[in-house]
């Protein structure tokens, strides 16, 4: 700018002046860009984005009041995003995944300079987002239950149907399906499987029942299994023996023999449950003097009649008979007869 200055002087009727003229010129100062209103604070970026077109997070804007000025990007925070320093873009180095990576958000702070040094610096949240991108799955396609044809309602089957998905805090429902499968069903949240009606009348020992599990996740995604179901036979009966009561004479020195066979019977149909197993469970030596193999109970060696005073030279044996989940006692005495197997002696004879 030019300005012109004039001094004016009067004396009365005359005056004097005087001018002067001066030139302003102002000199640019380089002032500090800025990023541009609104800036992004918080972004949201979907698990499995990250390449191609889906890999920009966002764009940065800024602005600089020297015209002419030009300015660079540049950011801090993480690895796994890239900043083109001229144009702002952010993007993803490859795809996230919500379910397994350690980082779940990141915090990046970014800063834009002029030529001249000037900067701004700001933050900004990046938040990834879960995508329901796994589908539910069972450890097995098969499982397979036991369940007794006596069962009734809500009698547990089966604990063991359990299917996992990866995706984080995903909620499973089962379902069921198939023939006879209105006498099961499968707790749609925890997957044990029931009896849902009794069983006795209407299904046999040695049925098979083949049910299609489901398992589906929040958004509808499947997995199937086959649960097999074999209806087994129920231990109905005790084992009975003839007698609660049996006594045995026994010579001492007898050595290992059959002392007793006893004659047990189960009226269980299922051999599952009438093969009965014979065992001494008190009354015995510590040293056992008497075994059963098979239901003939045995002497394992001699006995010898002069040291067992102390039980009046008599065994009462606690027998247990057992037909695999159900059992009865009876009592065996064994009496030990003693054999003269020394000769008299005379103490002190000349």
């Amino acid at each position: 700018w030019e300005c012109v200055v004039q001094a004016v002087y009067i004396d009365g009727v005359d005056y004097k002046y005087d001018y002067a003229i001066f030139t302003v010129a102002l000199d640019d100062i380089n002032e500090a860009p800025s990023f541009t209103e609104p800036f992004t604070t918080v972004t949201y970026f979907d698990e499995n984005d990250g390449t191609g077109s889906t890999a920009n997070i966002l764009t940065l804007r800024a602005e600089d009041p020297d015209a002419s000025d030009t300015f660079t990007f540049s950011f801090s925070g993480s690895s796994s995003f890239t900043l083109d320093s001229a144009s702002g873009v952010v993007e993803a180095t490859g795809p996230f995944d919500y379910d397994t990576d350690a980082d779940l958000s990141y915090t990046l702070e970014f800063t834009v300079t002029d030529a001249g040094g000037l900067s701004d610096t700001r933050s900004a949240v990046v938040f990834i987002h879960a995508i329901n991108d796994e589908v539910p799955e069972f450890d097995t396609s098969t499982f397979t239950a036991n369940v007794a044809d006596n069962s009734v309602a809500l009698t547990e089957v089966t604990t063991e149907i359990l299917a996992t998905d990866a995706d984080i805090n995903d909620r499973i429902r089962y379902s069921m399906s198939g023939t006879n499968s209105e006498y099961f069903s499968i707790d749609q949240m925890t997957g044990v499987v029931y009896v849902s009606q009794n069983l006795e009348v209407a299904m046999a020992a040695g049925t098979t029942v083949a049910l299609d599990i489901v398992a589906t996740d929040s958004v509808g995604n499947t997995a199937d299994a086959t649960l097999t179901i074999t209806i087994t036979s129920s231990n109905y009966y005790t084992p009975s023996c003839p007698s609660n009561i049996y006594t045995v004479d026994v010579v001492e020195e007898t050595g290992s023999a059959v002392i007793l066979s006893m004659v047990c019977t189960d009226e269980d149909t299922d051999t599952l449950y009438n093969t009965l197993t014979y065992t001494v469970i008190s009354g015995d030596d510590v040293d056992a003097k008497f075994e059963f193999v098979g239901a003939d109970l045995q002497t394992t060696g001699n006995i010898d009649y002069e040291l067992i005073e102390n039980r009046d030279f008599t065994y009462e044996l606690v027998v247990q008979v057992d037909d695999g989940s159900k059992s009865t006692s009876v009592t065996v005495i064994v009496e030990i007869t003693p054999v003269n197997e020394y000769p008299p002696a005379v103490s002190g004879a000349v």
